[in-house]
Formats: C-alpha cells, sequence, structure tokens
C-alpha cells in the first residue's frame, strides 16, 4: 500500500498512507528500496514504492549515533570493533541474559569519528521519546483506519494508538498471530499469518505484487 496507484486500488478514497513500525530491522524500508531498484525506471511515480512512507519510530539497529554531537551514520560493521567481537565470542551459545559478567573497558567502545564520544546504536531505549512523534500524533489524529499486524499492543505509545483512532470516528483492524488484550476492542479480527491474512481480507492476488 505504499505504493500509491495500489493504494488507490485498495481504497480509492484514501488520501494517504503511513506504516508506522517499532521493528528496528530497516526490513519494511529495505523491500521497497528494493522493488524501486527492480523496477528501474519502468514504472511512472504513482507505480513506484515511497519508502518515506514508513516511520520507524524505535530507531535503526544499524544507526550509529553519538552521544555528544549530532553524527549518526548507518554501519553494518561485523563487529563494530575488535573488542565487541571478542565480546560476541565470549558469550557465543549464551542465553541467559544479564547472569554473565563481560565488562569492556570504555577505552575499547565505538567512538565517534567527529568528536570521538562514546558512539551508541541510533536505537530508541527505555525512557527516551520515540522519533517522529509529532508528525506522528497528527497522522493519527487524521486517521480514519488503523490496521495493526503483529504485535502485542503492550508497548507506548505505539499501544494506544488503535483506541485514539478509534476515539476519533475511525476503524481498529488487528492482524496478528496470538491474542491481545485488546482484542474484544478491535472492530475487525484476523487471525493467522500476516503475509496469508492480509492478502485475502484486501483480496489481492499474490502473482499481482
Amino acid at each position: 500500500m505504499s505504493i500509491p496507484n495500489f493504494l488507490k486500488t485498495i481504497a480509492p478514497r484514501a488520501e494517504s498512507y503511513h506504516v508506522v513500525t517499532q521493528n528496528i530491522d530497516r526490513l519494511s524500508v529495505k523491500a521497497l528500496e528494493l522493488l524501486s531498484n527492480n523496477l528501474g525506471n519502468k514504472k511512472l511515480y504513482a507505480d513506484r514504492p515511497r519508502p518515506e512512507s514508513v516511520l520507524e519510530m524505535h530507531g535503526r539497529l544499524f544507526d550509529v549515533k553519538c552521544t555528544s554531537c549530532d553524527w549518526c551514520a548507518e554501519d553494518r560493521s561485523n563487529p563494530l570493533c575488535p573488542a565487541l567481537g571478542q565480546a560476541d565470542v565470549h558469550l557465543e551459545g549464551y542465553h541467559d541474559a544479564g547472569s554473565k559478567s563481560n565488562d569492556i573497558p570504555e577505552a575499547d567502545l565505538p567512538r565517534c569519528p567527529q568528536c570521538g564520544a562514546l558512539a551508541r546504536p541510533g536505537v530508541v531505549w527505555f525512557f527516551e521519546e520515540p522519533f517522529y512523534m509529532d508528525y506522528i500524533d497528527t497522522l493519527i489524529l487524521q486517521a480514519d483506519l488503523c490496521i495493526i499486524v503483529g504485535t502485542s499492543l503492550t508497548v507506548q505509545p505505539a499501544g494506544s494508538y488503535m483506541a485514539e483512532v478509534q476515539d476519533n470516528g475511525g476503524t481498529a483492524v488487528i492482524f496478528n498471530m496470538d491474542s491481545t488484550e485488546l482484542d474484544e476492542e478491535a472492530d475487525f479480527l484476523f487471525r493467522g499469518p500476516c503475509e496469508v491474512e492480509l492478502l485475502r481480507v484486501l483480496g489481492v492476488d499474490p502473482d499481482s505484487i
């Protein structure tokens, strides 16, 4: 639905469409970018995917950013530095998180190439404000349909978006493998794999994608 003409087919009266995702793996954006690259110059704008329609509110796992200045860059190096590589080896096959000491000297941790301060992942940690909040709040206020896909609806603020859309007169639809505490509040509920149920409910032929 991030392709304008495809959205027009599914929802003729829709004025816009956005994906607000809590995922940090960038897979949604990468899928749209891959599709766009495969199309080359063969399609008009209205037939091309719009990666900018995806809002990654919890950040991006492969972004590395400075804890002091505004430097930020995508870095898929593995490991980011030798000390983190040694830590991976030390914790290989280990699954009981938090109960095994693995101290790394601060001097060995990744640093900002601009100012030398410590670097950190470009993701939202607990008690930090998610990205794009003002924009997302505006979208939620204007939305007449909220499609929830594959989430427990327990992490805030995203967990409250369904109710906010409904309070404004909109419709809420849940697609999920597992049950949530808010299932009974949804206007429509579909249980099963989203890659199957979404296509079935929207009447989309998989071969047409």
